[in-house]
């Protein structure tokens, strides 16, 4: 577009601005975006179901508290019971990262629907 733009062919760029290829360019940057953090989420569900004791669980609950993100959580759990049990430390966890994901597919619906909504705008 910044050559048509260059080369003054106005008409071009507005062509080019409305196509559908360049109104998807933003779409498909936000599915890498969520993909990659859908990707995350999957690693550290895997590490959590595949902690072999306590204590190893333990330490990867204190690595995540480092993140502000996530430090409340944690610290709500070695509050609760969760901190002295596996079972109930591991169903923590993932009830936190299954909320995460959830949150993300929320956001991908949400847009999904926006852009449907726009383009039946534009088609009537």
């Amino acid at each position: 577009m910044r050559e048509m733009q260059r080369r003054h062919r106005p008409d071009i760029v507005q062509e080019l601005a409305e196509s559908q290829a360049n109104l998807e360019y933003g779409q498909l940057s936000n599915v890498s975006r969520d993909k990659g953090a859908l990707a995350q989420i999957l690693r550290n569900i895997n590490v959590v179901n595949y902690a072999p004791d306590l204590p190893t669980l333990r330490e990867y609950a204190e690595g995540l508290r480092r993140n502000r993100l996530y430090r409340e959580r944690v610290n709500e759990m070695r509050r609760g019971e969760a901190w002295n049990d596996l079972g109930d430390l591991k169903a923590a966890l993932l009830d936190m990262w299954v909320e995460e994901k959830s949150a993300i597919m929320k956001g991908v619906m949400e847009s999904i629907e926006a852009q449907r909504e726009q383009r039946e705008g534009a088609a009537r």
